[in-house]
């Protein structure tokens, strides 16, 4: 479950809550009030504690969600066996990169690209960058190969030396719109 839907889980019965107590505050109380009645008034009084402390746990929520890695953020799956695996975000799209097997020398690196509602993108071209800054290595483009809708591979990617290298996607959407990610990956 993404932050976006277990804001939207946590915050919904919160929110349900204050609106519930406006009403009843509007349509109970303030009348109870307007006419003196002093039980009105201590449940107003009541009301209006319990709206602030719903607030503060809004705020609570909020500020605890601030702090969880955002989905843009790279998640990435090694395994010593299997290459590396993971997945990049940004505002508008998302790629799935898996190279195999994440060794010195010749590898594959697919790419899945995919929009934020998980639906295949198209691109008119897709490059990637392979760079190893701490090796002194500058980034080296690489054409991907369309295999398939929101496919493209790259069946001989060339990691010289095993290190941590940095790869950048930019897809060209369309003539006017691309979409860049980067993330690390570690070869050895």
């Amino acid at each position: 479950m993404t932050n976006r839907y277990l804001g939207r889980l946590l915050a919904f019965p919160v929110v349900a809550g204050l609106l519930l107590l406006a009403a009843l505050n509007k349509r109970l109380l303030t009348p109870g009030l307007l006419r003196g009645d002093k039980r009105a008034a201590l449940w107003l009084r009541r009301s209006i504690a319990v709206e602030l402390a719903l607030m503060a746990a809004v705020i609570l929520v909020t500020t605890t969600l601030g702090q969880v890695v955002p989905p843009r953020e790279t998640v990435a799956l090694e395994n010593a066996d299997e290459g590396f695996s993971g997945m990049v975000m940004n505002r508008t799209a998302m790629v799935d990169i898996s190279v195999t097997p994440a060794r010195a020398g010749a590898n594959r690196v697919g790419l899945e690209l995919t929009d934020t509602n998980d639906v295949p993108m198209t691109a008119q071209e897709v490059t990637v960058w392979l760079a190893n800054p701490t090796l002194g290595i500058e980034p080296i483009a690489q054409k991907a190969a369309k295999q398939g809708d929101g496919e493209y591979v790259l069946p001989a990617a060339l990691f010289p030396v095993a290190g941590t290298w940095t790869l950048t996607i930019e897809a060209l959407i369309s003539d006017f719109e691309q979409t860049n990610f980067t993330t690390d990956v570690l070869i050895k």
